[in-house]
């Protein structure tokens, strides 16, 4: 009985992988990671500008419906805000680096010829590599940067210290997007929305979140 069922799990396997696609892909993000301690005047976050590339095994259920499971870079960086301010601080920015592993469940239409509409949804989970805060001038925000003023707000890799650590290296999203995709191309964008509070100090220093807005395009193979 255990064969059978161990052939049968084999034979579904494979079935799935001859009918998937291998998406490689980047493009442009933009990032908010927020700071709010419940003040008016304690309301900050990083405006971040930054780039994704990576790749989803895209793995066809039925003619609509498909799961793609995928792994990317990402990185970012960015000038400090004050809420409802349009102009940055003038001291600090933040550069980040992290790896996204998405799970989405993907539904498609056929447009004959003119190709495929689709949109998707679905957790993602991300492990933060690094996040360094630096100085900067205002007037020449990407030639004049300062010495770098923290190494890593989450400490080292492999580092649980507490003391050492500020923020959670791991968070939860979940992201929805749409795209379209004509023959062996494909445009996509989507917006990732952070549903942990990755502030590590205290519950009573306030929340950090992180979310993400992107566009791009891949190419099916």
């Amino acid at each position: 009985m255990m064969k059978k069922l161990f052939l049968a799990a084999i034979l579904l396997l494979a079935g799935l992988a001859a009918s998937a696609q291998v998406h490689i892909g980047g493009g442009y993000l933009w990032q908010t990671f927020t700071y709010d301690k419940g003040s008016a005047n304690e309301n900050f976050y990083w405006s971040m500008n930054g780039a994704y590339a990576g790749a989803s095994f895209n793995i066809k259920i039925n003619q609509y419906v498909g799961i793609a499971p995928g792994a990317y870079f990402l990185w970012a960086t960015g000038p400090l805000r004050e809420k409802k301010q349009p102009a940055p601080d003038t001291s600090f920015g933040l550069d980040m680096m992290e790896l996204q592993f998405p799970v989405n469940v993907t539904f498609g239409v056929e447009l004959g010829s003119a190709g495929k509409l689709f949109v998707y949804a679905g957790p993602a989970f991300n492990l933060a590599l690094t996040a360094k805060l630096y100085g900067y001038s205002r007037k020449d925000f990407f030639q004049k940067r300062k010495d770098t003023l923290t190494e890593n707000l989450f400490g080292e890799i492999g580092d649980d210290s507490d003391d050492q650590l500020t923020l959670k290296r791991f968070d939860t999203k979940i992201g929805v997007g749409v795209g379209y995709r004509i023959k062996f191309f494909e445009i996509n964008a989507g917006y990732d929305f952070g549903l942990l509070n990755v502030n590590k100090t205290s519950a009573t220093d306030g929340k950090i979140h992180q979310n993400t807005l992107h566009a791009g395009i891949a190419f099916c193979f």
